[in-house]
């Protein structure tokens, strides 16, 4: 009896840790874009991603779908451009705060996404699994 007991206690406070963790990783997957300008260029913005702030600065000023101000292009993912029309709307000509805001919508979108798949998982019955690969994922960091 007292062995399942302290095995409970133990589970609850893995748990408990666990959320510690991802509540740690959602902090800094929010702070990181706010970081010096030098340290995201280097580590976390890909030339990519230069390609879809040029786009889309270029449709909120008027010139439309294209990278070079002539021709149109359409060779990026609409979702994602839809969700950047706001950002620069909002940024105007500042290209940092656009590139930061940018970094900090596409880090809510990832920990809205491992939020919802730990949910599935643990809808699945595997909730042992769930919370071990949430803190994991959130704590992992990708390149935009």
């Amino acid at each position: 009896m007292m062995a399942v007991r302290s095995l409970n206690v133990f589970k609850r406070r893995l748990r408990w840790s666990l959320w510690v963790v991802i509540a740690i990783g959602i902090v800094i997957r929010l702070l990181l874009p706010w970081t010096s300008l030098s340290f995201l260029l280097q580590y976390f913005v890909s030339d990519d991603a230069f390609y879809y702030f040029t786009i889309a600065r270029n449709v909120v000023s008027g010139l439309g779908v294209t990278f070079d101000g002539v021709t149109l292009t359409n060779g990026f993912h609409p979702l994602w451009m839809i969700c950047l029309l706001p950002v620069y709307a909002v940024a105007g000509n500042n290209l940092e705060l656009a590139m930061r805001l940018a970094l900090t919508l596409a880090a809510l979108f990832s920990i809205g996404a491992v939020l919802l798949l730990g949910a599935a998982v643990r809808k699945l019955g595997r909730s042992s699994y769930s919370d071990d690969a949430l803190a994991f994922r959130i704590c992992t960091f990708e390149s935009t």
